[in-house]
This record gives structure tokens, C-alpha cells and sequence, in this order.
């Protein structure tokens, strides 16, 4: 099941996160290329994680893939506008919606 949620970080920080539910780390990614008219910036892949970053809007995103935990996509700076992270989050989850 796709949707926006709250998680709280370690360090008690609260994101809004899009969790993608069984959707593929690559389709994902695919999704949000296509949404976004852009290529991921950082890449750091391990064997059962990855860390995708990318910018939108100005403001830096992360797709997120732990092995055990699936695929999300959520605001990597803390002092995001929340309406615009809100914004970017609904539009990233029609479009994955869209996409698969």
C-alpha cells in the first residue's frame, strides 16, 4: 500500500514520508525521472540499502531502500517548508501510482 506518513527519526526529528509499499526501488526511481524531468544526484548502494538523493524545487529528496523495510521517499533537509515537502510527496505518489 502507497502513502504519506508520519516517521519519527532517531535524533526525534518527525518527516512526512512517502512509503511506497511493494513497489521496486528501480521503478520508483523510474516514476519520479519521469515526474521530476531530472537524475538522481548522490547514489550510495550498499548490498541491502540504497540512498537516491535528489533535488526538487530547490530542496534535496531522498529515495530511500532498506532491504527488510522496502522503498521511501522523504524531505532530506530539516527546514523544508512542510506544505512544499506535502506538495512534492502527493505528486511523487500519483505518479508512482500512475507508473506501476
Amino acid at each position: 500500500m502507497i502513502k504519506i506518513a508520519d516517521k519519527k527519526w532517531s535524533n526525534g526529528r518527525v518527516v512526512k514520508t512517502l512509503d511506497l509499499g511493494g513497489i521496486s526501488f528501480e521503478k520508483a526511481a523510474s516514476a519520479i525521472c519521469n515526474l521530476y524531468k531530472c537524475e538522481f544526484k548522490n547514489r550510495l548502494d550498499g548490498i541491502d540499502q540504497a540512498y537516491w538523493d535528489i533535488e526538487i524545487e530547490g530542496n534535496i529528496f531522498t529515495l530511500h531502500y532498506e532491504h527488510y523495510l522496502g522503498v521511501s521517499f522523504y524531505p532530506k533537509e530539516e527546514n523544508i517548508n512542510s506544505s512544499v515537502a506535502e506538495n512534492v510527496l502527493v505528486n511523487t505518489k500519483n505518479a508512482v501510482i500512475q507508473y506501476t
